[in-house]
């Protein structure tokens, strides 16, 4: 028993001790652009808005520099953390294709490179950190599992992106 409470009161001070952040659903929008109306989610080609918003619009997925932004404005009241939870969520809303409409040779590109945006920011920011993310339902395709046929080329391109090549993780 006593080997037990030395084990917990161990684990309780070894977690004390740990600085723990979470950032949660980026939703990153590449497409951002700074004059269009929140009626098109601020993405390039829409309406335009009647002032500009360098950084974000209220009702529309953030842009890189507002992302950037955040975490910067992250370190610098928190410093650095130890770990960081990021539970998914890395891109914007309506680039995920549905299963059943998805064209896998154009749409993987485009999902591959807002995780790949998503995931520099916070190397940029986090680069020491202990980084455990996760699929968030806007990640692959929306709110469903990858296809069986991209399964081994998705998984492996988080484990290399989120794991191999993130130095807090590697």
């Amino acid at each position: 028993m006593l080997k037990f409470q030395i084990a917990v009161a161990t684990t309780a001070l070894t977690a004390n001790a740990l600085k723990v952040g979470v950032i949660s659903d980026m939703h990153t929008n590449l497409a951002y652009d700074s004059w269009v109306s929140d009626a098109d989610n601020c993405v390039a080609g829409g309406a335009k808005a009647t002032e500009e918003a360098p950084l974000g619009r209220i009702n529309c997925d953030p842009s890189t520099a507002m992302i950037d932004f955040m975490f910067q404005r992250f370190t610098d009241v928190y410093g650095e953390v130890d770990v960081l939870l990021v539970p998914g969520d890395f891109i914007g809303h309506g680039i995920a294709p549905h299963l059943e409409v998805a064209v896998v040779s154009t749409d993987w590109p485009i999902v591959q490179s807002y995780i790949e945006a998503s995931t520099n920011l916070l190397k940029k920011h986090f680069p020491n950190t202990l980084v455990l993310p996760t699929i968030g339902n806007n990640d692959g395709y929306h709110s469903q599992a990858v296809d069986e046929s991209q399964k081994s080329d998705y998984y492996g391109y988080l484990l290399n992106s989120w794991f191999v090549e993130y130095p807090g993780n590697a």
